[in-house]
């Protein structure tokens, strides 16, 4: 057998085509020889006949050999599809057989391979400012967004944790501004601080958060209450409030807001908390409608169990007496029976920050291990 056979045999696509072409070349040949038949049982005249017969099946031959000639040579490999053709989703062979391979359209951007998309996902040239960064999932981001090539703005209550923090995140220039998220004075100092050290914003990570007392509804002390509230969701608010006008000057930008399935669902004991993370993904939706058509993205990822001090502290408010099997029984919460790491979030966090994610916008992003898939409306 020739070696083109063996080729085209190797491809049940291609071979399936030749065998159109065939069959619809034959089927055209019976259509020409019928006209012309009918022609000449009418009685028109033997030449005229003829030659209807002839263009009848010379254009209609023509069109067709175009159509497929392309359509074996793309399969075949001789040549690539025309952009925008609809060969742009065709069946292409690799191990095990052959996979849709659909793509928005065939095109020759580099970014479309596998180190495109890498190259998207870098964050070299930009700022990145985290909130709550001086440990926990706001550490594990702003490590994670300095290895992809960020400049950090690193804010949180204490120096001393900031300064462990930009040590983690070694190699990445970093600023580390002590601040109160829930007062605008404070708020306005560390984006004055960020654009004069970087001289811009590109990405906002609004990761600061408390977790607050464990009381029954009608016992919640108020001030709690307002301290809660003014750091969860008052402070996400502030430094959205500071951070858009440069991101919207600029026509690009994206913020991450830290919500929970506390965004999605209620636990006993816990108000100010749940009510602060319901605040945080409407805050995230408002803005994500807004600013959307000026190359602005705001996206909220809910994370789930996350083996971190503010869980292990509810813990201990909840079973004083053994937190321990209290975080066994939360870490069962998700079919994945586990806890989740903050490096599991700050993947995600990366991943909504850069431009790989540039038709993701308003979302919520659940990153819980299927808690929230299969919980129903109570955690207990």
């Amino acid at each position: 057998m020739p070696a083109s056979a063996v080729r085209i045999a190797g491809r049940p696509r291609l071979v399936a085509e030749v065998c159109k072409f065939a069959l619809v070349g034959a089927s055209n040949t019976l259509l020409s020889l019928a006209v012309y038949s009918v022609l000449v049982a009418a009685g028109e005249w033997y030449p005229l006949a003829a030659g209807i017969a002839f263009a009848a099946g010379a254009v209609n031959g023509y069109a067709l050999n175009r159509r497929w000639r392309g359509k074996i040579a793309v399969l075949s490999g001789m040549t690539r599809a025309r952009p925008g053709s609809c060969l742009a989703r065709t069946r292409v062979p690799h191990k095990g057989g052959t996979r849709l391979q659909v793509l928005r359209r065939v095109s020759d951007d580099p970014k479309m391979g596998a180190a495109g998309q890498e190259d998207r996902m870098s964050l070299e040239g930009k700022t990145a400012v985290v909130t709550g960064a001086g440990g926990g999932i706001g550490r594990a981001i702003a490590v994670e967004l300095g290895r992809a090539g960020a400049s950090l703005v690193l804010v949180g209550r204490s120096d001393k944790t900031l300064a462990e923090t930009a040590d983690a995140a070694a190699g990445a220039p970093s600023l580390t501004v002590a601040a109160d998220i829930s007062k605008s004075e404070d708020v306005r100092r560390f984006v004055d601080a960020a654009t004069s050290t970087f001289g811009t914003i590109d990405v906002l990570v609004n990761n600061a958060g408390v977790e607050g007392p464990v009381a029954q509804f009608a016992e919640y002390p108020e001030d709690e209450f307002d301290r809660v509230i003014a750091t969860n969701l008052r402070g996400t608010f502030l430094a959205m409030r500071h951070v858009l006008p440069i991101m919207l000057a600029q026509r690009s930008g994206s913020i991450v807001n830290l919500g929970s399935v506390a965004s999605e669902r209620g636990l006993q004991g816990t108000s100010g908390y749940i009510a602060s993370k319901h605040g945080v993904l409407g805050l995230t939706r408002a803005a994500a409608s807004e600013v959307a058509s000026s190359g602005v993205r705001v996206n909220a990822i809910c994370a789930g169990m996350v083996d971190t001090r503010m869980l292990r502290a509810l813990c201990a408010a909840y079973m004083p007496d053994d937190p321990e099997a209290m975080l066994a029984a939360v870490a069962v919460a998700s079919p994945t029976a586990r806890l989740a790491s903050p490096e599991e979030i700050a993947t995600v966090a990366h991943f909504l920050a850069s431009d790989a994610a540039s038709f993701v916008n308003g979302a919520a992003w659940e990153v819980d291990g299927g808690a929230l898939n299969t919980m129903g409306g109570r955690w207990t």
